[in-house]
């Protein structure tokens, strides 16, 4: 029994057997992933809380430099 066990753990494992698929569905799961993220969830949340585009006079109305102007020195 002892010298068989020796034997079998000399027969090296093939790296394709193994770490190919696997590198594959590793690639495979973060591509997926990244997409879920990046894509599906954020559309998600617009449709979930009906986020609209803000309309032209919106965006004109919260420009970011009006708050400098507001400022005085004394």
């Amino acid at each position: 029994m002892g010298r068989r066990a020796a034997i079998l753990g000399m027969i090296p494992i093939a790296p394709t057997v193994f770490w190919g698929p696997m590198a594959y569905s590793i690639m495979g799961g973060l591509a997926v992933a990244t997409m879920l993220t990046l894509v599906f969830l954020p559309a998600l949340y617009v449709a979930w809380f009906r986020i609209k585009e803000p309309s032209p006079r919106e965006v004109d109305r919260a420009d970011p430099s009006d708050q400098f102007q507001q400022v005085s020195t004394n």
